[in-house]
């Protein structure tokens, strides 16, 4: 009680006491004019349980932005004060300690072939207060760079009668260095087939649709048959020779199923009306961690 009441004393405003029930309770104090001193007791629990959930949702808030690497910055139109997330210095590289948020600082990490596009972007969003969408690389020290996806839209402003630009920051980076990869990957696979000059078929098997070469095309007669887009399974099938179509499904299912390392047959198909051919087709498929068979490619 000694205690309680010294802390009164000593505050120059009020003070907040957490009970031993669990209650909290705010007390504020004033002098009387005949020096007396006057108590107010409010039960302040419900406000403090409001201010724990929020606290709580701020730091999970702030934990989901770092493991998805999004972050966000605002910027007060008219008096350019910016402000950015603790995520943000993370993506640009930067120390919270050493840097002020601004837009010197954030451009400034902005390679000079991508600052137009910022600034542009900025500039247009502020003036016409429209949306905006657009991707552009940050230099990071030692000479890498991270590429981040930017949207933002003009907001009112509640902390005065202006208006603020809101913008989401997310780290782009490791997809976009796989598309890369892909496309390459994509190029070289187009290169090696149009320089090999060979039949080659790849099946995707979950929507059943056909790549074939044109020298598959040609092999197949399917040079002018536009009768046959989209290429499906069914349709190559329907070419086989009705004597070895039985063949021909138990070969594949052999290897669709486990029993076959690879696949492996040989059948002959009708070109054209009057014309068949023989072929020994071979092909792999590929599997998903659950062994489901999804894609499936080969030759003639």
């Amino acid at each position: 009680m000694a205690e309680r009441i010294a802390q009164r004393q000593a505050s120059a405003g009020p003070i907040e006491q957490h009970l031993t029930d669990g209650r909290w309770i705010r007390v504020s104090t004033r002098r009387t004019a005949d020096h007396r001193t006057v108590s107010l007791h409010s039960d302040i629990t419900d406000l403090k349980r409001r201010e724990q959930v929020l606290l709580e949702s701020q730091a999970l808030l702030a934990e989901a932005q770092r493991i998805g690497h999004l972050g966000w910055w605002t910027l007060e139109i008219g008096r350019g004060r910016l402000r950015w997330s603790d995520e943000v210095y993370r993506i640009f590289g930067l120390l919270a300690d050493d840097t002020t948020p601004d837009l010197e600082s954030m451009m400034a990490a902005i390679p000079d072939s991508d600052r137009l596009v910022v600034q542009k972007a900025i500039e247009q969003a502020s003036r016409y207060r429209t949306p905006f969408t657009i991707e552009h690389r940050i230099n990071h020290p030692g000479g890498t760079y991270r590429i981040v996806h930017v949207k933002g839209e003009v907001r009112p402003d509640d902390s005065h009668s202006g208006q603020r630009l809101l913008a989401t920051v997310l780290d782009i980076t490791e997809r976009k260095h796989i598309e890369e990869e892909l496309r390459r990957s994509e190029e070289r696979y187009t290169l090696a087939v149009a320089g090999s000059n060979e039949g080659i078929w790849d099946w995707d098997m979950d929507n059943d649709r056909v790549y074939v070469s044109p020298r598959f095309k040609g092999l197949f007669g399917l040079d002018d048959d536009e009768s046959v887009e989209p290429l499906t399974h069914a349709v190559l099938i329907s070419r086989i020779d009705p004597q070895h179509t039985e063949k021909y499904a138990s070969r594949l299912n052999e290897h669709l199923s486990g029993r076959a390392s690879y696949f492996s047959c040989e059948y002959m198909a009708t070109i054209k009306p009057g014309e068949a051919r023989w072929f020994l087709q071979r092909g792999l498929a590929l599997r998903n961690g659950a062994g489901h068979s999804y894609r499936m490619a080969g030759s003639p």
